[in-house]
């Protein structure tokens, strides 16, 4: 792309030109030096085990504690420190002998059940609500994805007072306490989610931000990235998508290609475990029949599949994830029309910015414009709702985005047999039939779809039905 002439006037230039430094904003700089801070921790404790530990013959880092104890007796080392290392050498190699046995047993790439803490269940006792007059049956859906709106979306970054001109009810949030949104029928449609009543959250989201921020840095330097951020059908920023998918002339389920450079910052990013702790959160809490569909059709998945990678084993319900790397993180409106209709976008703010002046979230079909604060959670099923968000405003101002999602081409392909539609068709009569039975008509689909969607007054008893713990009273 030449020039800035696509970008809003707001997106602060990053670019380093030759014989210049890189000049960022003063609250993003302290973000990316806390970042380069931990980066550089990190080099050196990898250094020094790549020249103090060795190998053992399976191939696992042993610690140098061992490295040490098993060198040969010096003269200082007495009876009483020969006891001492006697007794930790029994500890390491119990560790060790754990660690054997644990990388031996592949671990699920499923959360086996959602487990929210005892006082997770009692801060969320008592939900706030908004009702809207939206009709779910007439969202635009597909059978087994939802529908490219195509030429009826523009491409207009929306400021609420525009948006509230227009007849947009503007919803205040302060992006901790949990709310839902009702359709006509009292249907959760989305929810607000907030995140945990936890003092260590706001750290955590801080050190995540920072983690995307010397990504996308280290991405313009490596060249993985342009310089510019990337002008697409959702807004004018860098995004990473990774993880299981299936769709766009892909002939089976995969993990997603990229390039070295964006593996690299990827498989980074993946191992944070601030963002490992985001993408938990994200998982599974108001939507216990969605997740409940979701567990069973992609642990057919990958129990045909073994080779499949989910981007957090173990954690996340979510086949796949984008990092949006911003800086200034605004999506025009827009649906993801690729994934399951019914299925969840689970997405989570960060950067810094007032959400007063900027990043609100926009619900176009609800004709809602939502204060979504830095650290916080939602939860829309993006397929089907038209959504967007507000530029973010500010001297310093920046935003991303950190979203989780399921590609409806994985379910359709578990359905069908692990197959094509255009195979299924090829085995003759018998296909034919058993494509119709499976796919049915829409009517039958939107019904079966947005029967898994509890209503305010069924959450309780779904989520005691799907998860094992004591559940919801609302009110």
């Amino acid at each position: 792309m030449q020039g800035h002439s696509h970008l809003p006037r707001d997106i602060p230039s990053f670019t380093a030109h030759p014989g210049q430094d890189l000049v960022l904003p003063d609250d993003l700089a302290s973000h990316f030096r806390h970042a380069l801070d931990l980066d550089a921790q990190r080099s050196v404790r990898d250094d020094e085990d790549n020249e103090e530990v060795p190998l053992d013959p399976l191939g696992l880092r042993r610690s140098p504690r061992l490295a040490v104890q098993n060198s040969p007796p010096t003269l200082r080392q007495t009876p009483a420190a020969l006891g001492r290392i006697e007794k930790t050498r029994s500890k390491d190699k119990s560790k060790l002998r754990r660690f054997i046995q644990r990388r031996a047993t592949a671990p699920s790439p499923l959360p086996q059940s959602h487990r929210p803490r005892p006082s997770a269940v009692d801060r969320f006792s008592s939900l706030k609500f908004t009702k809207t007059p939206l009709i779910s049956e007439a969202l635009p859906a597909g059978i087994w994805v939802g529908k490219r709106l195509g030429k009826t979306i523009t491409r207009k970054q929306w400021s609420v007072n525009e948006l509230i001109s227009v007849g947009f009810r503007l919803i205040e949030w302060e992006g901790r306490a949990p709310r839902v949104i009702l359709d006509r029928s009292r249907r959760i449609c989305a929810v607000l989610a907030g995140c945990p009543n936890d003092p260590t959250w706001d750290a955590s989201v801080k050190n995540a931000a920072a983690a995307m921020v010397c990504a996308r840095v280290s991405g313009v330097k490596n060249k993985a990235f342009p310089s510019d951020p990337d002008v697409h059908r959702r807004g004018v920023f860098t995004a990473i998508p990774t993880g299981v998918s299936f769709g766009s002339g892909q002939k089976v389920p995969g993990n997603l290609l990229l390039t070295r450079h964006k593996r690299e910052i990827v498989d980074r990013l993946l191992e944070n475990r601030n963002i490992k702790r985001i993408a938990g959160f994200q998982s599974g809490f108001y939507f216990p029949k969605v997740y409940q569909n979701y567990y069973e059709t992609l642990s057919a998945l990958y129990d045909h599949h073994p080779s499949l990678r989910p981007n957090f084993p173990g954690v996340s319900i979510y086949p796949a994830c984008t990092f949006n790397l911003g800086p200034l993180t605004a999506t025009f409106e827009h649906t993801d029309s690729a994934n399951v209709p019914y299925g969840l976008c689970a997405i989570t703010a960060l950067g810094n910015f007032d959400p007063k002046r900027g990043g609100h979230l926009i619900l176009f079909d609800l004709k809602l414009v939502i204060e979504f604060p830095p650290g916080s959670t939602v939860l829309i099923p993006s397929s089907v709702l038209r959504h967007g968000n507000t530029p973010v405003v500010g001297d310093g101002a920046y935003r991303m985005s950190f979203t989780q999602y399921c590609a409806g081409g994985l379910f359709r392909w578990v359905n069908y047999g692990f197959q094509t539609g255009k195979r299924l068709l090829g085995s003759g009569k018998a296909g034919a039939e058993r494509k119709a039975e499976v796919d049915g008509t829409l009517q039958e689909r939107t019904r079966s779809a947005l029967g898994l969607f509890s209503t305010l007054e069924s959450l309780a008893v779904d989520r005691k039905r799907v998860f094992p713990v004591a559940s919801l009273v609302t009110k």
